[in-house]
């Protein structure tokens, strides 16, 4: 009996003495996809009061729009640089681009606009799961930098052309 004492003991003290070695891996991050869709002047709807697309995003799911978050960034140039806005944005001629998510589809719209863009506009939709959220709660915050969640991006998708519905 003390021989499984000791033996059982000693295994506690060699399990309880080992150290990880190495790097760290990345930050919890399969739960995060990111997917880039090109929306060309033809694609926009007019509406009543806006122009509006709607684009198929199948990692909008109805557990990430009611546990999740899905984010979305308009992706423009100025002056030769590229940017990466948080919608809603609006602009200093009050032009103003908002969006809402329903599942497997994102609707981007255009308020204030006097037509829709003439050249092609690029979104980044960003989708994260609710196990995400629980890991990093920090990345619930409204109009978060995309430099803020593009650490935790674990799958990106390029689409070179807009869906609607």
């Amino acid at each position: 009996m003390k021989k499984i004492i000791l033996a059982s003991a000693l295994f506690i003290i060699v399990i309880s003495s080992c150290t990880k070695e190495g790097p760290q891996g990345p930050p919890g991050n399969a739960n995060v996809v990111s997917n880039e869709f090109v929306v060309n002047s033809t694609d926009w709807t007019a509406g009543t009061s806006d122009y509006y697309v709607n684009i198929t995003d199948a990692d909008i799911t109805s557990d990430i729009i009611n546990n999740g978050a899905v984010l979305v960034y308009w992706v423009g140039t100025s002056n030769g640089s590229t940017f990466i806005e948080p919608l809603p944005f609006t602009d200093a001629s009050g032009e103003e681009m908002t969006c809402f998510a329903i599942n497997g589809t994102e609707q981007i719209q255009l308020y204030n606009y006097t037509g829709p863009p003439a050249d092609a506009l690029t979104f980044k939709i960003v989708t994260m799961s609710a196990a995400m959220l629980r890991i990093h709660p920090e990345l619930r915050k409204p109009n978060l930098p995309f430099k803020a969640v593009a650490p935790y991006i674990s799958s990106i998708k390029e689409v070179s052309t807009s869906k609607n519905n």
